[in-house]
């Protein structure tokens, strides 16, 4: 018998080729079995898998699950509450006027006990409202000084807390000219005794008539008002007032008004007739 002739072997790129096309053919039959069928299920796989490799996730991320009403309004309001608080602690809290710097020194001297009169005078002598002696340590100015401009806008005389003490000295039978006089010590309108205590000081008040400098700041009677701002007594001031040859009744006058205004008012008053 004839022996068939052994086959002649194969180049080496012929092998290697053969081998890569047997490699090929299996990978396209794991990737066709691996791709859905469907065409939207693919496109939605692709958009998956891009959107992984932008988040640098393996798995895309799930979609995140809607609020429910109720959570968002909450949220909202926490929220609103939050920004609220927030301008609440910006806002400054009101001083007392106890510790405020322009008029705690007043209310320390009558935390030791001087008299209320003689803190109303520092008041005055300072350029300030002598009525903050009557204020509410515990409260701030602005909150007072409010309250005391609507007062005397539309609170009768009577109730007023700038005048309301004197209209009690007038019940209690004090005579009238002891009532003005503790008006002008206190640097307030004498006139307020004869005003009508049911109505207000606003609704009453004479406009002021421009004819000079109030008598305090008046050149020719200055001194004299800050002999007695100094508690040097009255009837030192008078005899100084007379040696100089002025008007001694300067000193029943209020020294927040002109001479000439209460001068041209004044009534003449002559010696007591003799019986």
């Amino acid at each position: 018998a004839t022996e068939k002739p052994a086959p002649l072997p194969r180049s080496k790129n012929a092998a290697l080729e053969g081998l890569f096309a047997k490699r090929a053919a299996v990978q396209k039959e794991f990737d066709a079995a691996s791709q859905p069928t469907d065409k939207k299920a693919a496109l939605e796989a692709m958009l998956a898998k891009r959107a992984a490799a932008l988040d640098g996730e393996d798995e895309p991320k799930a979609e995140p699950k809607a609020k429910s009403k109720t959570a968002a309004l909450e949220a909202m309001f926490a929220k609103r509450a939050a920004e609220m608080g927030g301008a609440a602690e910006k806002r400054p809290n009101p001083i007392p006027i106890r510790n405020d710097p322009e008029f705690k020194k007043y209310f320390k001297m009558l935390k030791v006990g001087m008299p209320i009169d003689t803190v109303r005078q520092a008041l005055e002598r300072d350029g300030k409202d002598p009525a903050i002696a009557d204020f509410d340590p515990d409260k701030s100015y602005a909150s007072q000084a409010k309250e005391e401009e609507g007062m005397a806008e539309d609170v009768p005389l009577k109730d007023d807390p700038n005048y309301k003490k004197f209209f009690k000295m007038l019940t209690m039978g004090i005579p009238e000219g002891a009532v003005r006089q503790a008006l002008q010590k206190e640097g307030k309108d004498p006139d307020v005794a004869t005003m009508d205590p049911n109505k207000s000081y606003a609704s009453q008040a004479k406009p002021k008539v421009e004819d000079g400098p109030p008598l305090k700041d008046d050149p020719e009677y200055v001194k004299f008002f800050k002999m007695l701002k100094m508690m040097i007594p009255e009837g030192a001031v008078r005899q100084a007032i007379q040696k100089e040859g002025k008007d001694v009744s300067i000193l029943e006058m209020d020294p927040n008004k002109s001479y000439a205004s209460q001068k041209s008012t004044q009534k003449e008053v002559g010696p007591p007739l003799k019986d």
